[in-house]
């Protein structure tokens, strides 16, 4: 689903301008108009909770879909600032890292707190002062802005120059509030309403139709700002950068590094942005029609390449499988002189055991591992063989299938654990080896000649009627030392003695997979019960 441009008429007949590309589906037409709905002032607690979706009176989801994805409500989640664009995830690397820090950033720092702790008559006083450091320290205009139809922003960084065709780029919205609370307009939603409207203005935009059209938020709200990255996919998608930082230099060496950090990512991020528009943007070619990835949505490394990422021309038919982190496609490869196309799954994650994985699938017991890059912000790009044909999760079988499947997988467990890994003193453990990430495949079925019968185990009976291979190896490691990460759920019934940041055991992968492979949804852990004098 894409942007069409309107038909051209014929070439013998002098013609008007085409009108920009306009939505190709009655959804998207809707979508359209419910972002022009309100103008971004009144976004007040009311107007963004309907808009939003959120039934205020119960807490619970209302009618309809959230028309911004920004983590607000909880299940309103969006796509991760990483992945919607590369200057979002350098932002992160920049705010995390001092080394990058100069004198300019400290100075300015510490002019900008004093200046923002002050107290101002109005609104209009604290922008202007802000504007007057900000503009020297960014190099760019950051004053007001008025979209076509009247809506005035109250800072941006972008095309100014008016054209019909609207806004071709910009970097960065801000919006001011004399004090925190002076007002009853959220300035998050007020933002990303600005945001929006400006899309659907310039849906012609080489950068529309290329891109996410990353921009950045700036809420200045008294002396406190969060910077937030916000990118139009199906939709606007939203995610804070930051927390709301207060804008002081106060007696704690981390707090004012972390505080100087920021604005250096800031002054960075406003920079590459402005070179992602001048440079890579024009350069693609669009011929009127918006990338299909970006509607799927997909992350940046599936369409566009940067610094040493260089994948997106070797992907083909790229398909969305689970929540803008696990798709699929054909992944274009060199083989005997010629090149070919393998169907592949991609994952998006933060954290991935690549050794154990690769170790596996040196025995057989995983699917191929083929590439793993390193994305800015911390996040990987790992690329594996797709287990197409008769292969499903062992969780999919049916209950008379079970039985025999889970007993192979048993088997073909207890040779993953015994299998040696690079670097490692001890065995590797998978972390969660629940049914729905142990693939199986019956032996009857052709598959290539490595693959036996329990993953190259022995096996007896009906064990020996499966193939088995484990997969989803974000948190797997070293048996004994490697621990598992916060923020566990805890509708999964965990071995004892498994839990957030524990040190992970290869008994643990034993208990997980005896367990029912459709477990009912039901709390096994509340902090309420550690809680006490």
């Amino acid at each position: 689903v894409g942007f069409l441009l309107a038909e051209m008429a014929a070439p013998a007949v002098a013609q008007p301008p085409a009108p920009p590309p306009v939505w190709a589906t009655g959804v998207q037409a809707a979508l359209s108009k419910r972002y022009m709905e309100h103008a971004p002032s009144s976004y007040d607690v009311r107007t963004w909770a309907r808009a939003q979706a959120l039934d205020r009176a119960q807490g619970v989801p209302g009618t309809g879909d959230p028309l911004f994805l920004c983590h607000r409500p909880p299940w309103a989640a969006g796509m991760a600032a990483p992945l919607m664009h590369p200057a979002f995830g350098r932002f992160l690397d920049v705010a995390r890292d001092s080394s990058l820090l100069t004198r300019k950033d400290t100075n300015f720092t510490a002019d900008l707190c004093h200046a923002n702790l002050l107290v101002y008559e109005n609104e209009a006083m604290r922008q202007a002062k802000v504007e007057s450091l900000l503009n020297a320290y960014v190099g760019e205009d950051v004053s007001k802005f008025a979209l076509a139809g009247g809506r005035t922003m109250d800072g941006f960084i972008g095309d100014r120059s008016g054209s019909t065709q609207g806004v071709s780029w910009c970097a960065a919205i801000i919006v001011y509030e004399n004090e925190l609370g002076a007002t009853n307009t959220d300035k998050y939603f007020q933002g990303q309403c600005h945001y929006a409207q400006m899309c659907v203005g310039n849906q012609g935009a080489a950068a529309r139709l290329t891109s996410c059209f990353p921009t950045l938020l700036a809420e200045w709200q008294g002396p406190f700002l969060r910077i937030s990255a916000m990118g139009f996919l199906d939709q606007v998608h939203t995610m804070p950068l930051t927390p709301h930082l207060m804008l002081a230099v106060l007696p704690d060496e981390h707090q004012r590094l972390q505080l100087a950090c920021t604005l250096t990512a800031l002054r960075l991020c406003i920079r590459d942005l402005r070179q992602f528009y001048r440079d890579y943007h024009s350069a693609m070619q669009h011929e009127g029609l918006r990338h299909p990835a970006l509607e799927l949505p997909a992350p940046w490394p599936l369409y566009m390449d940067h610094g040493p990422v260089q994948l997106s021309s070797r992907l083909h038919n790229i398909q969305l499988i689970k929540s803008w982190s696990v798709y699929s496609a054909e992944f274009e490869q060199q083989q005997h002189g010629g090149h070919a196309r393998i169907p592949v799954i991609i994952k998006f994650t933060q954290r991935y055991g690549m050794a154990v994985h690769a170790a596996w699938a040196d025995a057989h017991l995983a699917p191929c591992l083929l590439e793993v890059v390193s994305l800015p912000g911390g996040w990987l790009m790992v690329v594996m063989e797709q287990l197409a044909g008769s292969w499903v999760p062992l969780a999919d079988l049916p209950p008379p299938q079970q039985a025999a499947a889970r007993q192979a997988a048993v088997q073909a467990l207890e040779a993953a654990h015994r299998v040696p890994i690079p670097g490692y003193t001890r065995g590797g453990v998978h972390g969660d080896a629940r049914g729905i990430n142990i693939m199986v495949c019956p032996a009857t079925s052709r598959q290539p000649a490595e693959a036996t019968p329990a993953a190259g185990g022995s096996s007896s009976g009906q064990a020996a009627q499966w193939h088995v291979k484990f997969i989803d190896f974000d948190w797997a490691g070293e048996h004994g030392v490697t621990t598992y990460p916060a923020f566990m759920s805890h509708v999964i019934p965990w071995a004892e003695g498994a839990g957030d940041l524990r040190v992970m055991r290869q008994e643990h992968d034993v208990h997980l997979l005896q367990q029912p492979l459709r477990a009912p949804a039901m709390m096994f852990y509340n902090w309420r019960q550690d809680v006490g004098p």
